[in-house]
Order: C-alpha cells, then sequence, then structure tokens
C-alpha cells in the first residue's frame, strides 16, 4: 500500500471553517465515497495543527496503485464545486488554475524487522 501527504497552510483567522471539513465530506457522503473507491483510495485523514506560528491542514491518503487515480479533472459537480470553494477559502489556493504538484521529501522512515 502507498501513502500520499500534503500539508497545506490555512489562511489566518480560517481555523474554524477548516474544522468544518469533515462536515464537508459528510454532507457529500456519496460522491466522496464514489470518487475515493474509485481511486482506489483505502484510507484518508485530515489534521489540523495549529501552532504560534499559524495553522497547517496535514493530509494523508493511502491507497493500493501509483496513486494516478487520485488525479482526476474537475467537473461542475456539487462535490467539486463545494471541495473547489472549501480550498480557496481555507488555503487560499484556485484548484482551477493548474498548479505544480508540492514536492515532499521523505526524512525518515521506520518500521519493526519484517513488517512488509
Amino acid at each position: 500500500m502507498a501513502w500520499f501527504a500534503v500539508a497545506l497552510p490555512v489562511v489566518a483567522g480560517k481555523e474554524d471553517e477548516a474544522r468544518t471539513r469533515g462536515e464537508g465530506f459528510k454532507h457529500h457522503l456519496a460522491e466522496y465515497v464514489r470518487l475515493n473507491e474509485g481511486a482506489d483510495l483505502k484510507r484518508h485523514l485530515e489534521f489540523l495543527q495549529e501552532t504560534p506560528m499559524g495553522a497547517t491542514m496535514i493530509s494523508l491518503y493511502e491507497f493500493d496503485g501509483d496513486g494516478r487515480k487520485l488525479l482526476r479533472a474537475f467537473t461542475g459537480s456539487d462535490y467539486d464545486t463545494w471541495w473547489m470553494d472549501h480550498v480557496r477559502a481555507i488555503h487560499g489556493m484556485d484548484l482551477s488554475t493548474p498548479v505544480a504538484p508540492p514536492k515532499a521529501t521523505p526524512l525518515h522512515e521506520w518500521a519493526p524487522p519484517g513488517y512488509p
């Protein structure tokens, strides 16, 4: 099983709105589940990390395969409209504009002996 992690800054003052992300997923649950199953996603975790320097939203995705199925074109669906508006409001990012994927360099990994 592979994973992908991303950490995005939260716009100052939007921390309370960031905490509503899980409710948004629940509101769009059928589409969220359909998209996750189509991407071979096995697990999706979200964390809000708050520090004196600001807040960061950390997302972790566990999936089968090479992860290409996680990338998909956005449509005009209610889910996509909610997601794009949410990301714009919380992170200040416009997902309708192509951006380079973030560079993530693994720095450390530990597993017990014999772990797959």
